[in-house]
């Protein structure tokens, strides 16, 4: 039987700055490019990858740009996504604080989207990270978050296990 092949649009959300391109290019490339460019409005990513002996799964991943003045053209960015990671950066507490509206951003387009929590610059020592593993843990139940990671784009420390989490439970939950 002849391989079903599907198509997952996935979207990431979090304030400029904290990673959220360096990590796609991580994950869809294998290389840590660490000075990228702010995005404007949206960077498109692709990936193929394989789900067991019968599934290819096409990845189109939408990189919401962070910034404020983008954030009227995001609703329309959004539409169609079957998932979604919400990353702020470990060192950075007001990009924290702000998971809360990309979430109602998301949530309020697509109010069932799967959500992961995304943690950026793992890599950096723990006393420059200013994030409480309690303050997410809050966050994960407050917002009803499917989970958490830590990454680095440096080191590749969770970069894949976030994405393929994300993957495999949308295949799971939509029995694709």
């Amino acid at each position: 039987m002849p391989a079903r092949r599907k198509i997952l649009k996935i979207v990431l959300g979090g304030d400029g700055g904290v990673g959220k391109t360096t990590y796609m290019h991580r994950y869809c490339e294998g290389i840590f490019i660490p000075d990228t460019k702010l995005t404007v409005g949206v960077n498109f990513f692709s990936k193929s990858i394989q789900r067991g002996d019968d599934v290819n799964v096409s990845l189109s991943i939408w990189d919401l740009g962070g910034q404020d003045q983008f954030r009227m053209l995001h609703d329309q960015y959004i539409i169609g996504s079957r998932g979604g990671l919400i990353c702020f950066a470990l060192d950075r507490w007001d990009s924290f604080i702000n998971i809360k509206n990309w979430i109602s951003m998301l949530r309020g387009k697509i109010p069932d989207l799967p959500l992961f929590l995304v943690g950026m610059r793992a890599d950096l020592e723990m006393e420059a990270q200013k994030i409480p593993l309690e303050e997410i843990k809050i966050a994960l139940k407050e917002h009803d978050l499917l989970g958490y990671f830590r990454t680095s784009s440096k080191t590749g420390e969770g970069v894949s296990t976030a994405m393929d989490a994300l993957v495999s439970h949308i295949i799971e939950n939509e029995c694709i």
